[in-house]
């Protein structure tokens, strides 16, 4: 089984990124993303981040199902799109695949908490998905960490 992991900054390194999923998704079995905009608009914002990318992923993985954890809701304040948008964490697995169960924890901050990335004040958290095949089933942990001492 295959499995990549990528802080992806919501898709800031545009059409490569998407190109590089596209490719690994023929071989990969699972992927795990952290920093996951996720909006119901699209939008770039700051250094190319794509408010709606969560959704771009579940367009481009045609062949694999997702879990999305919600990190944060205040994403849309912080860069004044004027909309909602969350930061979250995916797990996306190959359809073969089935997840049992599925279950965040807050590591730093609130899924309400005020963002500001400038100062490190992001929420973070671990993503838990029970993944099962016809081979036996397994615990995965999704986990985005602080780029920064936390206080």
């Amino acid at each position: 089984m295959k499995l990549i992991s990528l802080n992806i900054q919501s898709g800031a390194a545009g059409k490569p990124f998407f190109k590089y999923i596209k490719e690994r998704a023929k071989t990969t079995d699972i992927f795990c993303f952290q920093e996951v905009f996720n909006s119901k608009k699209s939008a770039k914002v700051a250094y190319g981040e794509i408010t709606d990318v969560y959704g771009k992923l579940t367009s481009l993985l045609k062949g694999f199902k997702s879990v999305y954890l919600p990190v944060s809701l205040k994403v849309g304040e912080y860069y004044k799109t004027g909309f909602n948008v969350e930061l979250g964490m995916a797990v996306f697995y190959k359809k073969s695949l089935k997840a049992e169960m599925h279950f965040g924890k807050h590591i730093v901050g609130s899924l309400q908490g005020k963002v500001d990335f400038r100062n490190g004040k992001e929420a973070n958290a671990i993503q838990c998905v029970k993944i099962v095949s016809p081979k036996g089933g397994f615990w995965l942990a999704n986990f985005h960490g602080m780029s920064r001492p936390g206080n």
